[in-house]
């Protein structure tokens, strides 16, 4: 692919790159211009401030690893951190990227110790940390260099892809090669190019011209035009596949007829021909090596391929001196090129790759080398051997406790697929448990049904299997199922464990106010809090909370006083509970948060909520952060603080990866915002983005909220038939799931407005009704106040502006104990409006001039 002249390494005092990254190194790349500006571009963007990555596709042979190179070598005054993926680690978690963060001085990185946070919190926090850890090396440009991600294990695919994402205001340029096939790496790229956070830059086959002269070079004379042509045409232009030629012609041998032969099998052919003067057992070696990847140990190749004695000296000699093995870097051998091996490997009939797999685990096994043996176990097809088996069990919930969550699922399941019926439950359930953690909630329900289908199993698996399935349910949006498998479990459970039943009735109730509301929910939390009276502290507080949470949402004020002694303890030192800060969307602090917001506790609330968000982030909590971005930026919202709050669900949405069933709550929260900042367009994209997840997945909650923001659209369109129409909706959502607390969402007053608009008096009063009712015994201002506004709207219909004035003034009033500011507009905007339409202009314009000035000052358009 180079001229022979250009074949050297390149100068690069102290800085540590890896040896196999220089071997082969091309300064002059044939036909590769194109690859080579890019890279330049990506450089000169990282070196002014600004992320961005680069992939690079192409076959087997088309020179990726000679584009990185070229890329490292210009990448002057830049940390270069690489990583190389190979076959046989594509199951080893965070393999590459922690090769590629290790060079660069970051051991440990990645690596967790004891964790009570769940497998997603735990995963999120390994991400973060990377780039947190990136960020602090952003005093010079960083470069990471990921070699063949067509074999990285998928967790480190998933951990790119977060990176590429959120690299755009540091310093970091990443390169990746990667071959089309396996196609797990290019779907991952093609959607970051898609995303515009990066570019692709494809190698394809060498001109017919660039043949000629790489042959020539090579060769070290002019050949036939014909035999460049039949050569160039037959390889394909495939670089590599013309240097076998190259090598066979200097060997002084004859190539054949190039021409009758083509494609894979001349690929396999030129490739299989460097290992046709080896000894048996060097063959045999060769062969063994391949099932180990990329990269080897000679000894252990040696006794896989069962080669003794002098044997493997005289062997692996000849492997060196053919040019198909080299040291590799940081001890043992590697090919090449992974061609050499792959060519191999697939010659290689499927029952002696089998055979030998089986028999690298046996070695591997006996040596104590586990996590290795772990790749081979599955490969092995060894059905039913119990060392197999208890390796990809102790591997796979290894990975999942340290959130490596892909190789998790694929380790337990080659466990359970080897171990077939006689499979144990408590393996099954894991595999279920990594299955939900993945977010592959229909195959987690049948792990769990298998588990179930079980007659002979102790109560406890039985319970936290019926808490598996219906959490799984809960992901695919089964509500009804996962309520049935909550109601098992308390039945099961209720007599001989009530500890575990309680639990299980705090996991029903919260289920059920998904799908129903607090009108289902609140029977089984007060009978959770009954049940958890004997039980620790942790258990009758998360009771409590989950009693008090919706007793306040059904209008009973005792709920607040609930929550709030839960939450006591955590407040005073809220990370003294860190498992409770793992909870979606019920943690103490959080709904502490929420339960003051619905009762204008504002400052209390957001007091309570910064302590969750930072303890969370402390401790790697993501899932909780992206909940409580979403409730919290409600109370900012109520604040009168657009712009923090908008800030904050971005803030969300940037972790919705780890939690997707966020995403119809922060859209909708952001059409809300949106909305009122005057950004109708993007409020009305978010708006219809919420409903249809919302209407999909059964969230009666989003769509409450989607129903006001829809309404507060049309109102203002001069719309109010549309919208009496929408809030008649969010009514029934209301009466059928049992809210009676108007602050949970504020469509009352909204609703009022447009159905005087539209002349349903009827609907109206009925609205009016439920404010004042509900206001009755709760401490929160904001219903009466919603109730007085829409008593002056009826009494203007009636004729009575009298009394419609004193409904105002009343409102009015009202507000002035509570620092409300979008509410006090829309209050003064309604009172002046009415004084308008009576012909009181100066009276008018007092009111209007101060909606205006609060407007400005919150910048509510």
């Amino acid at each position: 692919m180079i001229s022979k002249a250009s074949r050297r390494t390149p100068a690069r005092a102290g800085r540590h790159l890896p040896e196999w990254l220089f071997r082969d190194y091309a300064f002059v790349v044939l036909e590769r211009e194109d690859v080579a500006a890019a890279t330049s571009r990506l450089l000169g963007d990282v070196a002014a401030g600004g992320g961005r990555a680069l992939f690079i596709l192409g076959e087997a042979g088309m020179g990726k690893t000679a584009c990185l190179q070229a890329g490292c070598a210009a990448a002057t005054a830049t940390q270069i951190g690489l990583g190389q993926a190979d076959p046989m680690e594509s199951m080893l978690p965070f393999g590459l990227v922690a090769q590629a963060i290790e060079s660069l001085g970051g051991k440990g990185i990645l690596r967790v110790t004891g964790s009570r946070l769940s497998p997603v919190d735990v995963r999120a926090g390994r991400f973060f940390a990377v780039l947190g850890w990136l960020e602090e090396r952003a005093a010079a440009p960083v470069l990471l260099g990921l070699d063949d991600l067509h074999w990285a294990d998928p967790d480190s695919l998933a951990l790119l892809s977060f990176l590429v994402r959120r690299i755009q205001s540091l310093p970091v340029a990443i390169i990746g090669t990667l071959r089309p096939w396996p196609s797990a790496a290019q779907e991952l790229v093609n959607g970051l190019v898609h995303d515009g956070f990066a570019q692709l830059a494809q190698l394809e086959p060498l001109s017919e011209r660039a043949a000629g002269i790489l042959l020539t070079d090579l060769v070290g004379r002019r050949l036939p035009e014909g035999m460049v042509s039949e050569a160039w045409q037959a390889c394909a232009g495939n670089p590599l596949l013309l240097e076998q030629v190259a090598a066979v012609l200097e060997r002084g041998e004859e190539v054949g007829e190039l021409g009758e032969r083509g494609g894979r099998q001349l690929a396999q052919e030129l490739l299989l021909a460097r290992f046709a003067g080896l000894p048996p057992a060097g063959l045999r070696i060769a062969r063994a090596a391949g099932i180990f990847g990329g990269r080897f140990r000679g000894e252990l190749a040696a006794r896989v391929a069962g080669v003794r004695g002098d044997d493997i000296d005289v062997a692996l000699d000849a492997l060196s001196r053919s040019g198909l093995t080299r040291p590799a870097a940081g001890g043992g051998l590697e090919f090449t090129h992974p061609l050499f091996r792959q060519a191999l490997y697939e010659d290689t009939s499927p029952a002696v790759r089998t055979r030998l797999h089986a028999k690298a685990f046996s070695v591997l096994y006996s040596r104590g080398s586990h996590v290795e043996a772990a790749g081979h176990a599955r490969r092995g097809e060894l059905v039913g051997d119990p060392d197999a088996i208890a390796v990809l069990s102790s591997s796979g919930r290894a990975a999942l406790a340290t959130g490596a969550l892909e190789v998790a699922v694929d380790h337990l399941s080659g466990a359970v697929e080897l171990a077939g019926e006689t499979a144990d439950s408590e393996l099954v359930l894991a595999w279920g448990e990594a299955l939900l953690a993945i977010g592959r909630a229909g195959e987690a329900v049948r792990a769990g049904e298998r588990v179930l289908s079980r007659a002979d199993m102790a109560v406890p698996l039985r319970l936290r299997a019926l808490r598996m399935t219906g959490r799984a349910h809960t992901l695919a949006g089964a509500h009804e199922r996962a309520s049935a498998c909550y109601g098992q479990a308390v039945e099961i459970a209720a007599v001989s464990h009530p500890d575990l039943a309680a639990e299980a009735l705090i996991d029903h109730a919260l289920t059920s106010w998904l799908v129903a509301g607090p009108s289902r929910a609140l029977p089984l939390a007060e009978r959770a809090r009954e049940l958890a009276r004997g039980g620790g502290p942790t258990l009758r507080a998360r009771a409590a909370v989950a009693w008090g949470f919706t007793a306040l949402q059904s209008g009973d004020a005792r709920g607040l006083d609930a929550v709030a002694q839960a939450a006591r303890p955590l407040l005073a030192d809220p990370m003294s509970d860190v498992a409770d800060l793992s909870m979606v969307p019920a943690g103490t602090l959080a709904s502490f948060a929420m339960c003051t917001s619905m009762v204008e506790r504002l400052e209390e609330s957001e007091r309570a909520a910064t302590l969750v968000l930072t303890a969370a982030e402390r401790v790697g909590a993501v899932a909780t952060v992206a909940s409580i971005s979403v409730s919290h930026a409600y109370t900012l919202y109520r604040m009168g603080r657009l712009a923090d709050a908008l800030d904050l669900l971005d803030r969300g949405a940037a972790l919705l990866e780890f939690l997707p069933m966020a995403e119809p709550y922060i859209t909708v929260g952001r059409a809300h915002v949106l909305l009122h900042l005057g950004r109708v367009d993007e409020s009305e994209a978010c708006r219809r983005r919420a409903e249809e997840l919302a209407r999909q997945r059964g969230e009666w909650n989003a769509l409450l909220f989607v129903c006001d923001v829809r309404g507060q659209r049309l109102l203002g369109d001069g719309d109010p038939g549309g919208a009496s129409d929408v809030y008649l909706e969010a009514e029934q959502i209301s009466i059928r799931t049992g809210i009676d607390e108007p602050c949970w969402v504020p469509w009352g007053r909204h609703a009022v407005a447009a159905h005087t608009g539209a002349g349903r008096l009827d609907d109206a009063h009925r609205v009016v009704g439920w404010l004042a009712r509900c206001a009755g015994p709760l401490p929160c201002r904001w219903p009466r106040i919603a109730a007085a506004t829409g008593q002056a709207w009826l009494a203007e219909q009636a004729g009575r502006r009298d009394d419609a004035a004193a409904h105002f003034d009343a409102a009015l009033h009202l507000q002035r104990s509570i620092d409300l500011p979008l509410e006090r507009i829309e209050t003064l905007l309604a009172y002046g409006a009415f004084l308008r339409r009576g012909g009181h202009t100066a009276q008018a314009r007092a009111l209007l001039a101060e909606a205006v000035r609060i407007a400005e000052a919150t910048g509510a358009r």
